[in-house]
Protein backbone atom coordinates (compact mmCIF):
# COMPACT_ATOMS: atom_id res chain seq x y z
CA UNK A 1 0.00 0.00 0.00
CA UNK A 2 0.99 3.59 -0.93
CA UNK A 3 1.47 6.23 1.72
CA UNK A 4 0.11 9.28 1.02
CA UNK A 5 1.33 12.25 3.16
CA UNK A 6 -1.14 15.10 4.19
CA UNK A 7 -3.00 17.19 6.76
CA UNK A 8 -4.12 15.70 9.98
CA UNK A 9 -7.77 13.75 8.89
CA UNK A 10 -7.61 13.82 5.02
CA UNK A 11 -4.90 12.63 2.43
CA UNK A 12 -4.01 13.80 -0.51
CA UNK A 13 -5.25 12.77 -4.14
CA UNK A 14 -4.52 9.73 -5.67
CA UNK A 15 -3.54 10.38 -9.14
CA UNK A 16 -3.62 7.19 -11.27
CA UNK A 17 -2.73 7.24 -14.82
CA UNK A 18 -3.21 4.06 -17.17
CA UNK A 19 0.22 4.18 -18.65
CA UNK A 20 3.54 2.58 -17.89
CA UNK A 21 4.89 6.01 -16.76
CA UNK A 22 4.14 8.80 -14.13
CA UNK A 23 2.53 11.75 -16.28
CA UNK A 24 2.87 15.61 -14.77
CA UNK A 25 -0.16 17.46 -15.83
CA UNK A 26 0.16 20.98 -16.52
CA UNK A 27 -1.04 22.22 -13.20
CA UNK A 28 1.76 19.98 -11.43
CA UNK A 29 0.24 17.27 -10.77
CA UNK A 30 1.96 13.73 -10.40
CA UNK A 31 -0.29 11.30 -11.80
CA UNK A 32 1.47 7.91 -10.80
CA UNK A 33 1.62 5.16 -12.98
CA UNK A 34 -1.25 2.30 -13.69
CA UNK A 35 -1.28 0.47 -10.31
CA UNK A 36 -4.45 -1.56 -8.37
CA UNK A 37 -5.93 -2.93 -11.22
CA UNK A 38 -6.67 -6.81 -12.08
CA UNK A 39 -7.09 -7.80 -15.64
CA UNK A 40 -7.06 -5.79 -18.91
CA UNK A 41 -4.25 -4.39 -20.66
CA UNK A 42 -2.46 -1.12 -22.11
CA UNK A 43 -1.93 0.11 -25.35
CA UNK A 44 -0.55 3.10 -26.59
CA UNK A 45 -3.16 6.01 -28.64
CA UNK A 46 -1.51 7.08 -32.15
CA UNK A 47 -4.26 9.96 -31.82
CA UNK A 48 -4.30 13.23 -29.87
CA UNK A 49 -7.09 13.83 -27.35
CA UNK A 50 -8.87 16.86 -27.88
CA UNK A 51 -11.00 19.14 -25.02
CA UNK A 52 -8.24 19.07 -22.52
CA UNK A 53 -5.44 21.18 -21.04
CA UNK A 54 -3.70 17.80 -20.57
CA UNK A 55 -3.61 15.61 -23.81
CA UNK A 56 -0.86 13.53 -22.33
CA UNK A 57 -3.14 12.20 -20.08
CA UNK A 58 -4.98 10.13 -22.52
CA UNK A 59 -2.13 8.65 -24.20
CA UNK A 60 -2.55 5.22 -22.91
CA UNK A 61 -5.44 3.61 -22.11
CA UNK A 62 -6.49 0.08 -20.12
CA UNK A 63 -9.02 -1.32 -21.67
CA UNK A 64 -10.87 -5.38 -21.12
CA UNK A 65 -12.81 -6.47 -18.59
CA UNK A 66 -10.96 -4.64 -15.52
CA UNK A 67 -10.76 -3.72 -11.99
CA UNK A 68 -9.29 -1.43 -9.25
CA UNK A 69 -8.82 -1.80 -5.45
CA UNK A 70 -7.75 1.56 -4.29
CA UNK A 71 -6.39 1.40 -1.05
CA UNK A 72 -7.54 4.48 1.09
CA UNK A 73 -8.33 5.46 4.76
CA UNK A 74 -12.10 5.60 5.92
CA UNK A 75 -13.77 8.27 4.61
CA UNK A 76 -16.06 9.93 2.44
CA UNK A 77 -14.09 10.42 -1.63
CA UNK A 78 -15.00 11.95 -5.00
CA UNK A 79 -13.75 10.12 -7.76
CA UNK A 80 -13.01 11.26 -11.19
CA UNK A 81 -12.78 8.75 -14.18
CA UNK A 82 -10.75 10.02 -17.09
CA UNK A 83 -12.30 8.66 -20.67
CA UNK A 84 -11.58 9.20 -24.38
CA UNK A 85 -12.54 7.04 -27.32
CA UNK A 86 -9.69 6.81 -29.98
CA UNK A 87 -10.23 3.70 -31.62
CA UNK A 88 -13.81 3.51 -32.47
CA UNK A 89 -15.05 6.40 -34.87
CA UNK A 90 -15.49 6.98 -38.36
CA UNK A 91 -11.91 8.34 -39.07
CA UNK A 92 -10.35 5.68 -36.66
CA UNK A 93 -8.57 2.12 -36.26
CA UNK A 94 -12.08 0.77 -35.73
CA UNK A 95 -14.48 2.72 -37.53
CA UNK A 96 -17.97 3.07 -36.45
CA UNK A 97 -19.33 5.36 -33.78
CA UNK A 98 -21.85 5.85 -31.80
CA UNK A 99 -22.82 2.23 -30.20
CA UNK A 100 -19.30 0.54 -31.19
CA UNK A 101 -18.06 0.67 -27.48
CA UNK A 102 -20.36 0.17 -24.52
CA UNK A 103 -19.63 -0.76 -21.15
CA UNK A 104 -20.68 -0.38 -17.38
CA UNK A 105 -19.18 0.69 -14.18
CA UNK A 106 -19.96 0.08 -11.21
CA UNK A 107 -18.67 0.96 -7.86
CA UNK A 108 -18.92 -1.43 -4.79
CA UNK A 109 -21.55 -3.33 -6.52
CA UNK A 110 -23.63 -0.51 -6.90
CA UNK A 111 -24.14 0.91 -10.95
CA UNK A 112 -21.86 4.30 -11.78
CA UNK A 113 -22.41 4.54 -15.13
CA UNK A 114 -24.53 2.34 -17.00
CA UNK A 115 -24.32 1.39 -20.72
CA UNK A 116 -21.77 4.09 -21.26
CA UNK A 117 -20.70 4.90 -24.72
CA UNK A 118 -17.75 7.39 -24.64
CA UNK A 119 -17.79 8.34 -28.63
CA UNK A 120 -21.89 9.12 -27.83
CA UNK A 121 -21.10 11.04 -24.58
CA UNK A 122 -17.69 12.76 -26.21
CA UNK A 123 -19.91 13.57 -29.60
CA UNK A 124 -17.32 12.30 -31.41
CA UNK A 125 -13.70 10.40 -31.13
CA UNK A 126 -10.81 11.67 -30.07
CA UNK A 127 -12.56 13.50 -27.44
CA UNK A 128 -12.13 13.81 -23.39
CA UNK A 129 -14.94 13.23 -21.45
CA UNK A 130 -14.60 13.24 -17.26
CA UNK A 131 -17.28 11.73 -15.21
CA UNK A 132 -17.17 12.59 -11.07
CA UNK A 133 -18.80 10.81 -8.31
CA UNK A 134 -18.68 11.42 -5.03
CA UNK A 135 -20.00 10.74 -1.34
CA UNK A 136 -17.43 7.23 -2.42
CA UNK A 137 -16.47 5.09 0.64
CA UNK A 138 -13.80 2.39 1.01
CA UNK A 139 -14.90 -1.37 1.65
CA UNK A 140 -13.86 -3.21 4.89
CA UNK A 141 -10.65 -3.77 3.83
CA UNK A 142 -10.24 0.06 3.05
CA UNK A 143 -10.41 -0.14 -0.75
CA UNK A 144 -12.44 1.92 -3.43
CA UNK A 145 -13.44 -1.13 -5.66
CA UNK A 146 -14.73 0.30 -9.30
CA UNK A 147 -15.22 -2.49 -11.77
CA UNK A 148 -15.24 -2.12 -15.68
CA UNK A 149 -17.88 -4.41 -17.81
CA UNK A 150 -18.21 -4.61 -21.32
CA UNK A 151 -21.00 -5.08 -23.02
CA UNK A 152 -20.22 -4.51 -26.43
CA UNK A 153 -15.98 -4.57 -27.33
CA UNK A 154 -13.86 -3.49 -24.10
CA UNK A 155 -14.22 -1.23 -21.47
CA UNK A 156 -11.92 1.41 -21.84
CA UNK A 157 -10.15 4.04 -19.15
CA UNK A 158 -7.47 6.61 -19.59
CA UNK A 159 -6.98 8.13 -15.28
CA UNK A 160 -8.60 8.16 -12.04
CA UNK A 161 -8.67 10.85 -9.25
CA UNK A 162 -9.71 10.16 -5.93
CA UNK A 163 -9.94 13.44 -3.68
CA UNK A 164 -10.99 13.08 0.32
CA UNK A 165 -14.01 14.86 0.63
CA UNK A 166 -14.28 14.15 4.34
CA UNK A 167 -14.85 17.20 6.74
Amino acid sequence: MDIFPSPPGKIQPIRIVAQKNPYTDTAGHVWKPDRYFMNGSLVISVDQVQGTRDPGLYAEERYGNFSYAIPVAQGRYAVTLHFAETHFGPDSLGGGGVGSRVFDVDGHGVALLRCFDIFKEAGGDNRAVVRTFHDLSPNAQGKLLLSFVSIKNYASLRAIEVIDESP
